[in-house]
């Protein structure tokens, strides 16, 4: 009777740890804001020398986020930067938590 108390209670604290990793409920009360600046390139920090010069970064494509499954807010923009490199940048992005997959 006690050897199959034992091993219920390891099988359910391993189910237990394989959901908590796989679901991290613990998110669901933790919020990251990230702001980060454009990248500059190299080309910029020697061009700002010369004001005449100055390069601007392109906006190539700009578009709202849509609500799917999850709840989604915010604007997906793509910058062309002065050395060729484009970057997505995610503005005013909220989405709902969930599992990842």
């Amino acid at each position: 009777m006690k050897r199959k108390y034992i091993w219920f209670i390891g099988g359910f604290i391993i189910v237990v740890g394989m959901l908590w990793s796989l679901f991290r409920p613990e998110k669901l009360f933790i919020d990251k804001q990230v702001n980060e600046a454009l990248p500059q390139t190299e080309m910029q920090s020697m061009k700002t020398k010369q004001p005449q010069e100055q390069v601007q970064d392109q906006v190539i494509s700009a578009g709202q986020f849509q609500n799917g499954v999850h709840e989604t807010t915010g604007t997906a923009t793509i910058y062309q930067l002065a050395d060729g490199k484009r970057v997505l940048r995610l503005s005013n992005f909220s989405t709902s938590n969930g599992p990842d997959v």
